[in-house]
């Protein structure tokens, strides 16, 4: 069984760098529990993350004390050096992930690299989608 998971695991971690600068979001629910999220606590450890976050979601009741933790962050690849990356086109500029915890546990994650595009646009991308699989109430980008 674990063998299984491992060989799994690597093969979806190749079909990720093989992919490089596709535009596909990937998402994932981390449980198969469906929760309603009435609140959510945004926090990144990127201030820049958060002064974008937090106008996206003020149709939400944004509260310090939710149990609904939503972390973003932007991740920029300063070069790549890989030959394999660059033997595919897989090389990108950097990436946008946001995941929601509940009570400290992921429940939804989402990620997806850019390349010649601004991450803020790609963060709201991810919001976009990210409020339409969990069900939240959408605003206007």
């Amino acid at each position: 069984m674990v063998h299984r998971v491992t060989t799994l695991a690597l093969a979806l971690l190749s079909a990720l760098l093989i992919s490089g600068c596709d535009t596909k979001i990937y998402t994932q629910f981390c449980t198969a529990e469906a929760l309603e999220i009435p609140c959510l606590r945004i926090d990144s450890t990127q201030d820049d993350v958060n002064t974008l976050l937090h106008p996206l979601f003020e149709d939400m009741n944004i509260s310090s004390s939710c149990m609904f933790v939503l972390k973003g962050i932007h991740y920029e690849v300063k070069a790549c050096s890989n030959p394999v990356a660059h033997s595919v086109g897989a090389d990108f500029d950097g990436y946008v992930r946001v995941e929601v915890f509940h009570e400290g546990a992921c429940y939804y994650r989402a990620q997806q690299d850019f390349k010649s595009a601004p991450w803020q646009q790609k963060m709201r991308e991810l919001v976009q989608r990210l409020q339409t699989d969990l069900q939240l109430h959408k605003t206007t980008y």
